[in-house]
């Protein structure tokens, strides 16, 4: 199972790994979700085995690196191109 997460908020994001979920996608995207907010997220549900994925804004090489060194998995971006 897998949610997509558009509230930046750890709350939520450990609340859908506490739920069950395989993986979760940060939408930064349609979201306000901001460095800051992608570093809480991903670290609130370390230690789970639910993978967060990252949906970048767009398709540039540092927003694609910050999101790959904030999120310990992966990064979709709108593309469709991800990378692990």
């Amino acid at each position: 199972m897998t949610f997509i997460n558009i509230i930046p908020s750890p709350v939520v994001t450990q609340a859908f790994a506490s739920a069950g979920a395989d993986a979760v996608v940060i939408d930064q995207e349609h979201a306000p979700v901001g460095p800051k907010s992608l570093h809480t997220m991903t670290a609130s549900i370390a230690g789970t085995k639910c993978l967060p994925f990252v949906r970048v804004t767009r398709r540039d090489e540092a927003m694609v690196k910050l999101a790959l060194d904030l999120a310990r998995s992966t990064f979709r971006s709108q593309f469709g191109r991800s990378r692990s």
